[in-house]
């Protein structure tokens, strides 16, 4: 049964689009990565365009305020789009070594896990004009490569999310302002979230 839906109150979340509604917003558009967080929203204010040098894009990924953020960056930018999936692996890894040296965590005094502690990481990334800038074949091979090792050895943790998209960056970022996202019955968060209203 598909619950009746009156007039639902537009709350923050119910207006953040998901990565599976700006697939089907910017036509022509590929999810490379990231396929189970597809219903993951972001905000507005959690859209970063990056337009910076890699060394400064690095540090603000590693900002813990910019654990969930929705980067865009144009597809000549393959320095971005290898520092992000770099950053990805990192965490991975870190995830990975904590848990495996660990175990007892939970039962450690406080102050040792203390520096552990951190939300988890849950940045995705819009590549833009794809068409016009094909993105290099050996950073796709690497994205494909990454997929296939996380799949093979069933881990939890997925590449994020990466949407190939070929609109231009300011056609996305208007895009992504414009948007108002439609209730989607996939998106169980989001139905639940109007239902308790």
């Amino acid at each position: 049964h598909v619950p009746l839906l009156g007039l639902i109150p537009d709350r923050p979340f119910l207006g953040c689009p998901a990565i599976h509604d700006l697939e089907r917003l910017l036509e022509g558009s590929e999810l490379v990565s990231g396929h189970d967080d597809r219903f993951r929203h972001y905000t507005v204010q959690e859209t970063y365009l990056v337009a910076t040098s890699l060394e400064e894009f690095l540090k603000t990924v590693r900002q813990p305020r910019h654990d969930r953020t929705l980067y865009v960056c144009h597809a000549s930018r393959n320095d971005i789009l290898l520092g992000f999936l770099m950053e990805a692996q990192q965490r991975e890894y870190h995830n990975k070594h904590h848990h495996h040296h660990h175990p007892h965590a939970s039962n450690q005094p406080q102050q040792q896990q203390q520096p552990e502690q951190r939300p988890p990481w849950e940045a995705a990334m819009i590549v833009t004009g794809c068409d016009e800038t094909p993105i290099s074949p050996h950073v796709l091979e690497m994205i494909q490569q990454q997929q296939h090792k996380n799949n093979n050895q069933g881990r939890q943790r997925r590449l994020p999310p990466i949407l190939m998209v070929p609109q231009s960056t300011v056609r996305v970022m208007d895009a992504l302002h414009r948007y108002t996202p439609k209730l989607n019955f996939q998106d169980n968060h989001r139905v639940e979230t109007a239902i308790s209203h």
